[in-house]
């Protein structure tokens, strides 16, 4: 007779059991790890974007980085809304607030209201508060605003989730040039 006995089959078990209990860390270090790189990826990409209208159509394109807020009077824009929270004010004459749990970042064209794109980063740490930069018609950067100005230019830090070990922090650099780069570990 051909086929596999009931001790055969147990102890494949037993070794897929185990192999996936040394899996299981690793593999939501690899999902935190991917998802902190995604986080840095979409502000890389709404930078270049922002940088590359800039110079496409010769105007000025600010890119506003927002914090997270409890008890913030106007409502973001569309893109930014996932996980909103509102209130009823009772103490300011019943004026509607709101709270957002992760960062936003908006583009439009400096001095307008004009939306050209706006997204959520859930893992930016630093700067702490709220910045913009603004991409010139040449494609440079004016980046006066950005809290964190190092003589490389203005860093963004994307941290991991502060219950998840064995991940580093993911640093990008933009530069006055307008330019982003990865910041060397």
């Amino acid at each position: 007779m051909r086929g596999f006995t009931l001790v055969e089959l147990l102890v494949t078990l037993a070794i897929a059991a185990i192999l996936a209990a040394l899996v299981a860390p690793a593999w939501s270090t690899l999902l935190a790890r991917q998802r902190l790189n995604a986080d840095a990826n979409a502000a890389v990409s709404a930078l270049a974007l922002a940088r590359s209208d800039a110079i496409r159509l010769h105007r000025n394109v600010e890119v506003e980085f927002m914090p997270p807020a409890v008890n913030r009077a106007e409502r973001r824009p569309e893109g930014c809304r996932d996980g909103e929270t509102s209130l009823t004010d009772v103490t300011n004459e019943e004026k509607e607030r709101y709270g957002y749990a992760s960062w936003c970042y908006r583009l439009a064209w400096q001095g307008s209201n004009e939306l050209i794109r706006a997204g959520q980063l859930k893992y930016l740490s630093k700067p702490s508060k709220n910045f913009s930069l603004v991409f010139e018609p040449l494609g440079t950067a004016n980046i006066d605003d950005c809290p964190t100005i190092t003589p490389d230019g203005c860093r963004l830090v994307f941290s991991p989730p502060e219950d998840i070990s064995g991940v580093n922090d993911e640093k990008r650099l933009v530069n006055v040039t307008g330019s982003v780069r990865r910041e060397a570990r």
